[in-house]
């Protein structure tokens, strides 16, 4: 049923009227179009694409508080969420034949003298860590990449200056670039 407002269309209307006409709004823009009857196929290809989502959906809900913050500030100031991002690359994963990494990634940043971070973590499975450091927001200007797969990871990061904001992005790959774990910061005291 549609739900009209002051005269049709010189105010407000919205909804859907006899199945025929649906009134709406875009960009503070109103306009009246002819309703058509939702495809929903459900062919096998798409259920494995909703399948693939849920999935993906799933892996975000047991990911540890600090990993979602991480992958939120990661996309900071970027056109769609750490939410989005997560799940975009998880399905990048799956159908590139990767496995993503475990969700229960607690990373420890430890600052250990003025002028040293220790990045260290473990994962399900395994996989070649890499990290990344810069004093600002997705910009490093150091890396350090870890020779072959395992499960505990550790990255330390020298001759760093006190006082000093840094972020820490972590990546972990199979064979190739896979995924990106979230932005993380230290100060070094």
């Amino acid at each position: 049923m549609a739900r009209v407002t002051g005269p049709l269309l010189s105010i407000d209307a919205s909804g859907k009227l006899a199945d025929t006409l649906v009134f709406s709004h875009w960009r503070g823009i109103k306009y009246a179009r002819m309703w058509l009857v939702p495809t929903n196929p459900d062919t096998a290809l798409q259920q494995a694409r909703r399948a693939l989502i849920a999935d993906a959906v799933a892996h975000w809900k047991v990911e540890l508080a600090e990993t979602q913050q991480a992958m939120r500030d990661y996309q900071g100031g970027q056109p769609f969420s750490g939410f989005n991002y997560l799940v975009q690359q998880y399905i990048a994963d799956k159908d590139n034949g990767h496995t993503p990494t475990s969700s229960t990634v607690a990373v420890d940043l430890d600052v250990g003298t003025t002028t040293e971070i220790t990045v260290s973590y473990e994962t399900g499975s395994a996989f070649n860590g890499r990290a990344f450091l810069g004093t600002s927001h997705r910009s490093y200007f150091k890396t350090d990449d870890e020779g072959a797969p395992v499960t505990v990871h550790e990255h330390v990061f020298t001759g760093l200056t006190p006082g000093v904001k840094y972020f820490v992005m972590l990546r972990m790959s199979t064979a190739n670039p896979s995924f990106t774990g979230g932005e993380y910061t230290a100060v070094c005291t």
